[in-house]
């Protein structure tokens, strides 16, 4: 790969915002600082525009400076490029756990209501019962007919 050509190795949902970015500090305008995919070369003809496995690309960051002459003119750029793909994996596992847990928590609640219902419902039958048996003894089979009322 050319130095110059890097960014054609930029992931295509990423490109436009790191060729941007790119241009302002070409113009000495300001320093950035961005996270993008980086396409492995070997696997550039495997992926889509829409989007690449995960084994087919690298998370980076990337931080540049312009330095500037004091005419204003551009001297160098000083940046770097770093691997952040574990931490990418790691926040993407981190992301997936919170959600089940939220999940998990939802079920719990909708569990627990309907139990505290069940409950209600017992515990309201319960004291039917109770005044029924209050009313009518146990020994009548037939309350309206019984001769102890």
């Amino acid at each position: 790969m050319h130095p110059t050509n890097w960014i054609t190795h930029v992931h295509p949902d990423d490109a436009p915002e790191i060729a941007e970015a790119w241009k302002r500090v070409f113009q000495g305008f300001q320093q950035i600082s961005s996270e993008f995919r980086w396409v492995r070369p070997d696997r550039e003809l495997h992926m889509t525009a829409a989007a690449a496995a995960e084994e087919d690309v690298t998370w980076c960051t990337m931080a540049a400076a312009p330095e500037l002459d004091d005419e204003g003119t551009l001297v160098r750029v000083f940046g770097v490029i770093a691997d952040i793909s574990e931490r990418k994996r790691v926040e993407t596992i981190q992301r997936q756990r919170l959600e089940e847990a939220n999940e998990l928590r939802r079920q719990q609640e909708n569990f627990i209501d309907m139990i505290s219902h069940e409950v209600r419902i017992f515990h309201e039958t319960s004291e039917a019962n109770d005044r029924c048996e209050t009313r009518y003894p146990p020994c009548c089979s037939h309350p309206t007919r019984c001769c102890n009322v």
